[in-house]
């Protein structure tokens, strides 16, 4: 229909009738698709209790739901941060969920499966309950506050609107209206309310539980019966051996093709394989010198200081020390005495002084028998005084002469170090004379082979160039486009062998001869002038600005040296390669380069040549030079390249280069070893001009670390941090020091290794007996732990007593033993409770990711039917290396026998509740709140639809996959 005969306001509105028309078949469509007007899709979600979903209705409280979760986690932080949609429970976990009010809580929604729509299904269920408890629905005024306070929780605040503006805020940051899915986030609100109702009352029975029990700690007491794995270990080795025995004769059976290969495990390999990067391994051994500064050594090395004591005593008096004893008082007359005579040659020493009169005697006399009977004098007590003093700044002196001893060993160390890095550095100038040597032929001989390489690519490139000889009927135009282009590409290759190849490339490779870029004769003259200029100087300083010892200043001149015969080589081979001074002539490259270029002017001539005649002969004549000349200037390049500069030749410098290599790199490997290397020293002179005591041990005999616990005079090396590591780890080398290590109030100490025999990998026959030991405990656990749970299944049948007794009948070494009262914060008499991971699955300690429990939880565990614990483990070991095979193993059984009620040993703080919900009552009532029924019922989906009918539908995906698989199926 056209539209030129109606007016702009007529075609405005028809158009608008056109839109209007076209959106509402594209709705009725889609209408028709989801409701299933006109297709076989399915229209409905579901039955619940007999009340029917549709599509439409189910995505919008799916979409609702989704929503919710995500509001739930725009809350903000801290006391105001807005309460979430959805109803949360404490979840039993250790860390913190996002938006959570307390540390433990977790949305529902997060809990249930959303596979085949679980989550759903069990929202619509607590609805149901929520609507039977007579829970009513919020108003659409409380969906709009609960979604406007969470969206601006986090927003910042320009960002943030006000509740009127919600419609228009939400459709811009979710998508669609807030309209489709208020009804839902109202059924959540109830929800919400209905869970807080049952969390509230449960909350409440949990105080109640809380304060009947408050300010107690229920302690028990135990009798427990132990058995030890000792009378089983000789029929576990026993069993060990027949069959690691029967196992090498199966193998070698076998091999022999008289049998099938072994069955089972050889419990001697599965023990060598477990234990043999670990336990296996040989014992370190060495010979070591040991340097003490032991702070006794040290006190007559304190000084007396007068003017320090009397401040000492000054200030002690003060704090009430010094005070007369009663020996002191009935001593009183002499002690006035002294002092009187003290303090009388003291003033005396006064010129001035003439004595004291009768009354002043007197006077003092009495000043110091009223004063001496409460309280020492300083000469009484300086002798105390100086050996506290002496005591405390013992240490001091002990410290500064170990630091001396080990400064002047460093510093001798770094004077090996530079001494040894100059001879790696004059090393280092051999390799780089014979590098340089190396190259100044490679590149000669490199340059002849780009040489070649460029006359075959020019010949090449004529080769293709080549025209086509023209037929005997061509017009003369073709004629003369082949004469053309036949005198052209002759007329390149003449000028390529006489510029390119006769000019440039032979200057090139007479630079390369003359070694050009470096001017070899001037560096000479720096190089002999500078070491003529060191070798006048006294003194001569290294990198690091320091003056060079004797050695080090002899080997830099030598490095110098030999840097100049380096180069004087260099101008020799120079002259060689270009003149053939100290050679022949005829195999000097001057010589090549005036013979080449009259090879390459016969050839140029005899290119230009066949410029003119009779075209077939003439591209003959040119395609036969294409061949030739190549191979006849590569010939010459070649013969004249090995004559100057072999292969051979090349090859030996590189051989020698690269053994000096290898040596220079193993050289500057050990250079820090040898440098700390101090065995060539005479160090216990040094040792004893600082005061330390000297002692070698090992020298008849290397010693093991058990060796050095077993010796009295070493046993405190144990307690020394770092001394069993420097002793026995593989960095530590011959002749060097460890650092210095101490002992507190004891001493510092330092070590030095003389000899040393690191740990190695131990073979079968090495360690057959150790193994077999180990393989036979675990073996004799295995039986205990049998002859346990059978001991625990008599006395669930028979009771403790009976079948107690009946144990030690059969197992004498059985003990039956008591404890006190205990709780989990006290050590248990008598039991060292570790765990036994690798048998019974469990450890004593708990952690999440073994969560087993120690001897007092295990107790508490027991079922009242069967009134005993599980098998509870003990390990203990006496070795200090914690060898497995000095692990003596036990298990036990207990019961428990009395309980009672004891104070708390925790202050009010500990348990009080914190403000921030993270206190120790605020996270001990949320995990029990957590493990509660009430709780474990709500996000137990199964639970929560148990007395709901449900019938779920097949989405349209599911259908179209289920097609699909049948297709696929036929």
């Amino acid at each position: 229909m056209a539209l030129e005969n109606y007016s702009r306001g007529q075609k405005i509105a028809v158009t608008a009738l056109i839109v209007l028309i076209a959106g509402m078949f594209t709705v009725t469509g889609s209408m028709t698709a989801l409701l299933g007007d006109s297709s076989k899709q399915p229209t409905h979600a579901g039955v619940m209790d007999g009340r029917t979903y549709g599509i439409i209705e189910f995505q919008h409280i799916r979409q609702g739901l989704r929503t919710a979760r995500q509001l739930d986690y725009y809350q903000g932080q801290g006391e105001e941060k807005p309460r979430a949609i959805y109803a949360r429970v404490p979840a039993l976990t250790t860390m913190a969920q996002d938006a959570s009010d307390t540390p433990f809580d977790r949305s529902l929604l997060d809990i249930w499966p959303s596979y085949q729509d679980n989550d759903i299904w069990c929202h619509l269920a607590l609805v149901k309950r929520a609507e039977a408890a007579g829970f009513v629905r919020p108003s659409n005024q409380a969906v709009w506050k609960a979604v406007t306070s969470l969206i601006n929780a986090t927003a910042q605040e320009l960002e943030r609107f006000k509740q009127e503006n919600l419609y228009r805020e939400f459709q811009d940051r979710f998508g669609f209206p807030l309209r489709d899915i208020e009804p839902t986030l109202r059924d959540c609100l109830m929800v919400r309310d209905y869970v807080d109702s049952l969390l509230a009352a449960e909350r409440t029975r949990l105080t109640d539980i809380a304060a009947v029990a408050a300010g107690n700690d229920i302690e028990v007491k135990t009798q427990f019966v132990r058995l030890g794995i000792e009378p089983f270990l000789a029929r576990a080795r026993q069993e060990v051996e027949r069959e690691h025995y029967n196992h090498r004769a199966a193998r070698a059976a076998n091999a022999l093709g008289l049998s099938t290969p072994a069955s089972g495990d050889d419990p001697f390999e599965a023990t060598f394989e477990k234990h043999r990067f670990t336990q296996l391994s040989s014992d370190a051994e060495f010979e070591f010198d040991l340097f003490r500064a032991e702070f006794e050594d040290f006190l007559i090395a304190v000084p007396r200081d007068e003017k320090l004591e009397r401040i000492y005593y000054a200030a002690m008096r003060k704090n009430g020390e010094f005070g007369a004893t009663e020996a002191d008082k009935k001593n009183i007359d002499a002690r006035v005495e002294k002092a009187f005579n003290d303090e009388d040659l003291r003033r005396r020493k006064d010129p001035e002084f003439k004595g004291f009169t009768p009354e002043e005697e007197k006077k003092l006399r009495e000043e110091l028998k009223a004063r001496l009977m409460t309280e020492r004098s300083f000469e009484e007590v300086s002798a105390e005084i100086y050996a506290t003093l002496r005591k405390e700044k013992a240490p001091l002196f002990a410290q500064a002469a170990v630091a001396a001893f080990k400064a002047e060993l460093d510093e001798e160390r770094e004077n090996r170090e530079k001494t040894l890095r100059a001879e790696s550095s004059l090393n280092q100038q051999k390799q780089r004379n014979i590098e340089a040597l190396r190259s100044q032929r490679q590149d000669l001989r490199s340059r002849f082979d780009a040489i070649a390489n460029l006359i075959n690519t020019y010949f090449t490139g004529g080769a293709l160039r080549m025209p086509v000889l023209p037929n005997a009927g061509a017009s003369d135009d073709q004629k003369k486009s082949f004469d053309i282009q036949l005198s052209n590409l002759i007329e390149d290759l003449a000028r390529n062998l006489e510029d390119d190849i006769g000019r440039e490339q032979l200057n090139s490779l007479v630079t390369t001869a003359q070694r050009s870029i470096q001017d070899l004769d001037r560096q000479l003259r720096d190089k002999e002038a500078s070491l003529e200029d060191k070798a006048s100087q006294k003194e001569l300083k290294g990198p690091d600005g320091e003056v060079m010892g004797e050695e080090q200043r002899r080997l830099e001149l030598a490095r110098v040296q030999l840097e100049i015969d380096g180069i004087k080589e260099q101008i020799a081979l120079r002259d060689l390669l270009l003149e053939g001074k100290g050679g022949r002539k005829e195999d000097s490259v001057r010589r090549f380069v005036d013979q080449f270029r009259k090879l390459l002017v016969g050839y140029k001539l005899t290119l230009r040549a066949a410029t003119k005649g009779n075209d077939a002969l003439r591209k003959f004549a040119v395609e036969e030079l294409l061949v030739e000349i190549p191979a006849e200037l590569g010939r010459a390049l070649r013969e004249a390249k090995d004559r100057i500069v072999s292969q051979a030749g090349i090859d030996d410098l590189e051989g020698a280069l690269q053994l000096l290599r290898a040596d220079n790199e193993a050289f500057d490997a050990r250079i820090r070893r040898e440098a700390a290397n101090t065995l060539s020293l005479n160090i216990e002179a040094k040792a004893d001009s600082y005061k330390l005591k000297y002692a070698r041990f090992g020298s008849a005999r290397l010693l093991k670390w058990a060796d050095v616990l077993a010796d009295d005079r070493l046993a405190f090396l144990e307690n020394v941090d770092g001394a069993k590591r420097f002793l026995e780890e593989p960095g530590s080398n011959e002749g060097a020091f460890s650092e210095i290590m101490g002992l507190a109030d004891k001493g510092l100490y330092m070590l030095r290794l003389r000899r040393k025999v690191p740990k190695f990998q131990q073979g079968h026959s090495d360690v057959r007996d150790r193994v077999l030991k180990l393989a036979a405990t675990t073996r004799a656990r295995e039986l205990c732990v049998a002859e346990m749970k059978a001991l625990r299944a008599d006395i669930i049948k028979r009771g403790f007593d009976a079948a107690v007794a009946d144990f030690r009948k059969k197992w004498p070494q059985a003990e039956v033993k008591e404890t006190p009262f205990i709780t989990n914060g006290m050590d248990i008499p008598g039991v060292n409770s570790e765990g036994d991971s690798e048998l019974l699955a469990f450890s004593s300690t708990p952690s999440l990711v073994d969560p087993d429990k120690p001897y007092v939880d295990r107790v508490k565990d027991i079922k009242p039917e069967e009134g005993i614990s599980e098998i509870i483990p003990e390990k203990f070991n006496r070795d200090i290396q914690r060898r497995p095979d000095e692990d003596q193993w036990a298990y036990l059984l207990a019961r428990v026998t009395d309980r009672r009620a004891m104070p708390r040993r925790l202050s009010e703080k500990d348990v009080e509740d914190s403000s921030f919900g993270s206190g120790p009552a605020d996270i001990l009532r949320a995990r029990r709140l957590a493990s509660s029924q009430v709780v474990l019922d709500l996000i137990n989906p199964k639970v929560v639809l148990e007395k709901h009918k449900i019938e779920r539908f097949p989405t349209p995906k599911e259908i179209e996959d289920a097609k699909e698989a049948e297709k696929s199926g036929k």
